[in-house]
């Protein structure tokens, strides 16, 4: 018998932006349609469905919408249309960003690497960072995405320091503010959680790829993250989200014991499944929803994964993945992703 399920759906934005290059904003037009579809199933709270996994009884086709990063549209966009259909979201937060009216540095990066209409540089970046050196010859989607894999496992230090160095190459000055793309201040934090219907979880201060970091600097961000906004909300914060969130390449084992070890009452991943009555709490899957869907295939795209036959697998599969799954974080040094 296929067990009860339901889904975490992960967003980021709610904007209508001329360049998306992350494929991180739904148009408000869409997400409004993707809420009325989610309404007509079984809308809940990401912590309600939490305490459900708990007490071992999910009841089926429960849907909780979450986000991530605090972008200020989160608040002037999505919020609203949450409370015209009443579905509840937890919006994940990184902490070290807040009240910052520049970019995120990837958002930056793609800029610099790829501006619009610009053509490509004749002269080949070569970064410097951590005693670590690589060069690339820019013009492409898929040489600026190589530049970013090889900058985010570097500390905040370094990747201001690669950063600094991108701009000298690209003749550029620091990125200033951006309404567009700006995240929220402590003030919109509070504005977003009033109410009840929307709360805020931690997703580290800087969003480093965790894997790449020690235990202590992971502990860091991670419980740093929390007291911010708990000092910021004056409200205890149970979730916490895993920054880019996969299994092994972005976080590992070490990661989930101090999550647990830190006394969250959940954590979600972006690893796709079910969540059931037998989904660990510490690793909840999450579903990333594609930006350009509209209603109707919204609706068809969330059946599907809520349909059965998509749930965990059985016990001796899991058993065999979980050691596939040891073999390769023992196999892959930190730091090389």
């Amino acid at each position: 018998m296929t067990p009860a399920a339901s889904v975490i759906l992960c967003y980021h934005r709610v904007a209508r932006l001329a360049r998306d290059p992350f494929a991180l904003a739904v148009e408000p037009e869409r997400f409004a349609e993707h809420l009325a579809v989610i309404a007509r199933r079984r809308p809940v709270a990401l912590s309600a469905l939490a305490a459900e996994v708990r007490a071992g009884a999910v009841a089926p086709a429960g849907v909780a919408v979450t986000f991530d990063d605090g972008y200020v549209d989160n608040l002037r966009a999505a919020k609203p249309l949450l409370e015209r259909t009443g579905v509840p979201a937890t919006v994940f937060i990184a902490t070290g960003a807040t009240g910052s009216s520049s970019p995120f540095w990837w958002e930056e990066l793609e800029e610099l690497l790829l501006p619009e209409g610009g053509a490509a540089r004749d002269a080949p970046l070569e970064l410097r960072v951590d005693g670590a050196r690589a060069s690339w010859t820019i013009g492409t989607p898929d040489a600026a995405f190589e530049v970013w894999a090889w900058l985010r496992t570097r500390s905040p230090r370094a990747i201001d320091a690669g950063m600094d160095q991108v701009r000298a190459w690209a003749g550029a000055a620091p990125a200033g503010p951006t309404q567009e793309r700006r995240v929220m201040t402590r003030e919109e934090l509070r504005e977003l959680v009033a109410g009840g219907l929307v709360a805020c979880g931690a997703h580290t201060r800087t969003h480093p790829v965790l894997a790449a970091h020690p235990a202590a600097v992971q502990r860091a961000e991670i419980a740093g993250s929390r007291e911010d906004l708990e000092a910021w909300l004056g409200t205890p914060v149970a979730a916490f989200a895993y920054p880019f969130g996969r299994r092994v390449i972005e976080y590992r084992a070490a990661t989930v014991r101090v999550v647990r070890r830190l006394g969250f009452a959940c954590a979600v991943t972006t690893d796709p499944g079910h969540v059931t009555a037998r989904s660990p709490l510490h690793e909840l899957p999450r579903h990333v929803v594609p930006v350009g869907l509209d209603g109707d295939a919204f609706e068809q795209w969330l059946d599907q994964r809520l349909a059965p036959g998509q749930g965990p697998p059985p016990p001796l599969r899991r058993a065999a993945a979980r050691v596939r799954r040891g073999l390769r974080e023992h196999l892959t040094p930190a730091g090389r992703l």
